[in-house]
């Protein structure tokens, strides 16, 4: 029996070794999704994306459908019209932003940034003969149109960046509400 001592200890060493690793490599990859680089809390894209989608832009009565007329105005950034439901001149204090903290607020058709839309009261530009969204990248938009992209420029490729998308409809036509936020 006494030979037998040795051979359990050295199995039990082995059994607890190999619980230490997998514990210290699995549970890393389990915490991950919610490991955050830059930002104290990840969901404040996703405030601020519903934030715009129900409140600033639409109402809540009515979620993911933006008024035209206000969401125009909040991209010009010149005034805060009082029949709308957002304050301030600047982005920083319409977002409730701290010092260090940026933005990017873009609406495109497709997601893609490369997709950005500009909002055109000129008859001539859109091709129904009325005020709409038309197709075009920023440097494209008529020195009239408003390009519906506000905010620093986005970081690039940053892992520091927290983003949040919301389909809306804007003017009749589904669209893409992306906040980013770094």
């Amino acid at each position: 029996m006494r030979g037998q001592t040795t051979l359990d200890f050295a199995i039990g060493v082995a059994i607890f070794i190999a619980v230490v690793l997998f514990t210290f490599t699995f549970v890393p990859t389990v915490l991950e999704p919610f490991g955050v680089v830059a930002q104290d809390n990840p969901t404040m894209a996703d405030r601020t994306a519903d934030n715009l989608a129900h409140g600033q832009l639409g109402a809540a009565d009515q979620p993911h459908l933006l008024e035209w007329h206000c969401t125009v105005e909040y991209f010009e950034g010149e005034s805060s019209p009082s029949d709308c439901n957002y304050q301030g001149q600047t982005l920083e204090e319409r977002l409730g932003l701290g010092i260090g903290e940026s933005a990017n607020i873009t609406i495109t058709r497709d997601g893609e940034a490369s997709q950005l839309l500009c909002w055109s009261a000129d008859p001539d530009s859109t091709p129904d003969d009325e005020p709409g969204l038309t197709n075009a990248s920023a440097s494209d938009c008529e020195s009239s149109d408003t390009t519906l992209a506000l905010g620093e420029d986005r970081p690039g490729s940053q892992n520091t960046a927290i983003a949040s998308r919301r389909v809306v409809s804007l003017y009749g036509e589904t669209v893409v509400l992306e906040v980013v936020l770094w």
